[in-house]
């Protein structure tokens, strides 16, 4: 049951991010789903499995715009390294956290994507267009959500990433 609801959480975050993108874009800076669920995913699943819901989410987002040539995928599954690799070293408790490490892995994910598949546009001006507010954007809506889901008690934090004094 568990699976079949991390498979539904993965299909439904996929097509938020595909075919609902257009109700967060402000100004043509989107929001990146697939980020803020996999750093929901984090504490609730191994290493591995992150891996593998990051690389089949890129899958589906590279067979659905197939000009990105695997973009999504490559991106994606870097992003998740870089999650499960930082993740256990923050306090997660505090929401301000989670934000820096959506607001800090973001800014690389769009950068991994802008030089995998440029789309010709200069460097200055999809840095400063698109990488750094898409980035700002997603880190406020992930601290937004994490708060959120922090004082309901929805998100099971794990035991050893818990500070002791």
């Amino acid at each position: 049951m568990k699976t079949f609801l991390l498979i539904l959480m993965v299909f439904i975050a996929v097509i938020l991010q595909l075919f609902f993108s257009e109700v967060g874009n402000i100004m043509g800076v989107e929001l990146d789903l697939i980020l803020i669920f996999l750093l929901l995913l984090t504490p609730r699943v191994k290493p591995i499995t992150l891996l593998l819901w990051a690389a089949a989410a890129g899958l589906v987002l590279d067979s659905f715009q197939p000009f990105t040539l695997g973009a999504f995928i490559f991106s994606k599954t870097t992003l998740a390294f870089i999650i499960v690799n930082v993740y256990n070293n923050l306090d997660t408790r505090k929401s301000f956290n989670i934000a820096v490490l959506a607001l800090i892995t973001g800014f690389i994910e769009r950068l991994l994507y802008y030089f995998f598949n440029s789309s010709g546009a200069s460097f200055l001006y999809s840095l400063w267009r698109y990488i750094i507010p898409g980035s700002i954007y997603t880190a406020v809506i992930c601290l937004v959500i994490h708060f959120l889901w922090h004082q309901r008690n929805y998100l099971a934090f794990r035991q050893d990433n818990l500070l002791t004094d």
